[in-house]
């Protein structure tokens, strides 16, 4: 098996995989219906685009161009997008309690 750091890895020469560019992409997807939400509902929206923000950066921060850009080691990056996911993740089950026990959000017209 070869190492990705290495020129000879399936990574060779490549700043940014698939996986870290579809994250982040649905990352900005999820943030711009955060912001669409807004009108309707501000906490909601902000909400939702905070899960897509931590969504992004966790898709970019595990990139070896964000590596070099931040000095940040392989193990550093995987750390901080794994830590980001976490957010992620904490914000929508925050979201989702707090939505369905509130009985306020996206589908209550008012």
């Amino acid at each position: 098996m070869a190492d990705t750091d290495t020129p000879t890895g399936a990574q060779s020469g490549r700043s940014f995989g698939y996986a870290a560019v579809t994250t982040a992409f649905l990352g900005l997807l999820v943030s711009g219906y955060g912001l669409l939400l807004t009108p309707t509902s501000l906490l909601d929206g902000i909400w939702i685009a905070a899960i897509g923000f931590s969504v992004a950066l966790a898709g970019v921060v595990g990139t070896p161009w964000a590596g070099r850009r931040l000095g940040l080691s392989a193990a550093d990056r995987q750390t901080l997008s794994l830590s980001l996911s976490g957010l992620a993740t904490v914000l929508l089950v925050g979201f989702l309690v707090a939505d369905g026990f509130a009985g306020v959000g996206i589908g209550v017209v008012s």
